[in-house]
C-alpha cells in the first residue's frame, strides 16, 4: 500500500511534532515536509506534490488563506481547533 503523503503547516514547532508523533503510529501514512507559514507550504508543495496539505490558517507571514494551497489542485477542508488553554 502507497503511504499517503502529508505536508504539515503550522507556526508552533509543537503542534508539528505531534502531527509527527501521530503520523508514527500510521503505517500508511508519513509527512514528508513542514512549512512554518504559508510561503513555506506553497514551496514545499510544489517540491514535495502531497497528498494531503494539514494547515493552519492563522500564521505570520503568510496565513494558509492567503496561501491558496486550493488553487494548487487541493481540496480545501476548514478544520477548527480549540485549546481552551
Amino acid at each position: 500500500m502507497k503511504a499517503l503523503r502529508i505536508l504539515a503547516a503550522n507556526d508552533q514547532a509543537s503542534f508539528r511534532q505531534k502531527m509527527q508523533e501521530m503520523t508514527q503510529a500510521i503505517p500508511w501514512a508519513s509527512i514528508v515536509a513542514e512549512a512554518k507559514n504559508g510561503l513555506e507550504a506553497i514551496e514545499l508543495v510544489k517540491q514535495h506534490r502531497p497528498d494531503v496539505v494539514l494547515m493552519d490558517i492563522v500564521m505570520p507571514g503568510m496565513s494558509g488563506i492567503e496561501a491558496r494551497i486550493g488553487e494548487m489542485g487541493f481540496a480545501l477542508l476548514p478544520i477548527q481547533a480549540y485549546n481552551p488553554l
